[in-house]
């Protein structure tokens, strides 16, 4: 009778034991989108918060909530999944005109922005957790312009009888890529990726699941877990990959380097929404942007009110127009009027200007 009676609190604690611990059950699959395999709700909530940190509390929040939505959706063009690059970007982008267009003038719906801003955010922080982007020791952001997101190019296959690399071709404007194939199979050493040699580094590519539509070629395909085809650090006859690509997980190393990339991408894209507005409606929509959104005290008592989203250092900008002011109105018309015939008065406009908040979105090469 003891046994009987012990027995339903043994079931009971082996079902939360599970729960909270993330074990699989077997025949049930777990998502890799969701708990250890994303970074999280509340790792995107705080990576938003703080690359946001001068918005006021309620659209950050209307913005932040997004994610909870966002990781009930598990299709790739959400999470940057399985190499849908171009799918990822064509919805980032949709969803920039959908913001954008909220902040017109004649009907105004900022709580709409925030919405579909959220929902940007989400995608371009999984970029850094899900590609190889930091594998390839990239400290840069991957888009660091003002305009829509630049598309990347489609990947090639070719053979022949070199080792196996995921190549980019260095100083495109985009990224092409070209898979080397040996014995159908390929080998991506982790030490090599930075040190290729003749120009070039190693391609891009995302984490796979199969909930969805694998868009990596055949043999460069890594998915978050599991039995792989490519190996780091590993030997040729090895099919195991010791810690999988996705970095959500704060154990795995490269958390924190993808975490702190996304953190700068989140208030990049602030100003990628500000310049894509002012190319819109002008300076009546920005100031929509900064009268529903922007905090006072970051647009006139702080010293945040004279910060500039500088394009980075050697890339191309997209305009005369490259650069977006954070802060003030009245600064910002100051701002463009001012002058710098000199080199004394680059120098000292660049000091007054440039926030040291912004000089972490300058890329490092």
């Amino acid at each position: 009778m003891r046994i009987l009676l012990v027995i339903p609190f043994l079931l009971l604690f082996s079902v939360l034991f599970s729960v909270s611990y993330g074990f699989e059950t077997e025949g049930v699959p777990v998502s890799v989108i969701g708990g250890m395999h994303s970074f999280g709700e509340p790792i995107h909530q705080d990576i938003t918060r703080e690359g946001l940190y001068f918005l006021k509390p309620e659209p950050l929040e209307t913005i932040v909530g997004q994610h909870i939505i966002i990781e009930q959706d598990q299709s790739s063009p959400n999470h940057f999944d399985n190499c849908q690059f171009s799918e990822t970007i064509d919805r980032i982008n949709a969803r920039y005109d959908v913001a954008v267009s909220a902040f017109n003038p004649s009907n105004p719906q900022p709580t709409l922005a925030a919405e579909k801003f959220g929902m940007i955010l989400h995608a371009v922080q999984d970029f850094y957790s899900h590609t190889n982007w930091i594998e390839m020791k990239r400290t840069d952001l991957v888009d660091p312009w003002f305009e829509h997101w630049r598309q990347l190019n489609a990947y090639s296959d070719t053979t022949n009888d070199r080792p196996v690399f995921v190549l980019e071709e260095d100083g495109s404007p985009h990224m092409d890529f070209l898979i080397s194939t040996r014995n159908k199979k390929v080998t991506i050493n982790h030490e090599s990726w930075d040190a290729l040699g003749s120009g070039r580094k190693a391609g891009l590519i995302s984490g796979t699941f199969d909930a969805d539509i694998n868009k990596c070629p055949p043999n460069a395909s890594i998915p978050h877990g599991g039995k792989l085809l490519n190996r780091f650090n590993r030997t040729p006859e090895s099919d195991e990959f010791p810690n999988e690509l996705n970095k959500d997980n704060p154990a795995i190393k490269g958390h924190a380097a993808a975490r702190g990339l996304a953190v700068q991408q989140t208030t990049h894209e602030f100003c990628r929404l500000v310049e894509l507005t002012r190319q819109a409606y002008g300076q009546r929509g920005v100031d929509i942007i900064y009268d529903s959104w922007v905090q006072g005290q970051y647009q006139i008592d702080s010293p945040y009110n004279n910060a500039r989203c500088e394009p980075p250092t050697g890339t191309s900008t997209i305009s005369d127009k490259s650069h977006v002011s954070i802060g003030s109105k009245d600064k910002l018309a100051k701002t463009q009027k001012i002058k710098t015939s000199t080199t004394e008065d680059k120098k000292l406009v660049k000091k007054k200007l440039f926030c040291k908040r912004q000089q972490v979105l300058q890329t490092r090469i």
